[in-house]
């Protein structure tokens, strides 16, 4: 049975704080940032992994490519992800910018920093652009970079749950590309759901409960 604990670190985005934070960088024209927002979201990358790719590894021949293929840095897992449509429009606006700013090639790293020689932006300023975003448009919580791991998780899980015809945690883990199902149900923590509905299920066990009507002493 999933875990229901509260979630420690991170917590995962609702749909609108999703809609909000990419119209931000949208409004903004941040390309780089719309993308790495949009793969973390959409496809579950880690940081470490999305902050690995060069122009090559997404786009080709002028076409953005249909599939990506991950190496995770610690162990040398690859893994092969599919790109939906949405994926593809953001890795194309990057790569275009990339182009008109003058720094296309095959080799440049696809969320480069602005900073220098070809070198992609550092962890530590990938969480910097996603809580400085979120924070500027109210929103509360821990937010970072694992915010997006863990919306693409949650909404996964949620996925296939309505589909109801495969172990949730397996496909959920499998797409993410967790080393085992235990992993991903611990990533899975903060999912409090059951509790909620059983709360809302019981409401009322008590009967009416008193209000008192004057001041005691």
């Amino acid at each position: 049975m999933l875990q229901t604990n509260p979630m420690q670190g991170c917590r995962p985005l609702s749909g609108a704080e999703v809609i909000s934070i990419a119209e931000t960088f949208c409004r903004q024209e941040r390309f780089r940032d719309i993308c790495l927002f949009v793969l973390g979201v959409s496809c579950g990358f880690r940081v470490s992994e999305m902050l690995g790719l060069r122009v090559r590894d997404v786009f080709q021949d002028g076409e953005v490519l249909d599939w990506i293929i991950i190496t995770e840095p610690k162990t040398g897992h690859v893994r092969q992800v599919e790109l939906g449509e949405d994926d593809k429009a953001a890795i194309g606006a990057q790569v275009k910018a990339l182009r008109l700013d003058g720094l296309y090639s095959d080799g440049t790293m696809l969320f480069r920093s602005r900073q220098g020689r070809n070198k992609a932006i550092s962890r530590v300023r990938a969480w910097q652009i996603i809580r400085s975003t979120a924070r500027g448009l109210g929103m509360d919580g821990k937010i970072g970079t694992h915010s997006m791991r863990k919306t693409f998780a949650n909404n996964t899980y949620e996925a296939v749950l309505a589909m109801g015809k495969e172990d949730a945690l397996r496909v959920t883990a499998s797409a993410g590309g967790w080393r085992s199902v235990d992993a991903c149900e611990r990533y899975l923590s903060f999912r409090i759901e059951p509790q909620r509905k059983a709360k809302q299920v019981n409401t009322g066990q008590f009967g009416t409960l008193p209000e008192p009507g004057r001041v005691r002493v």
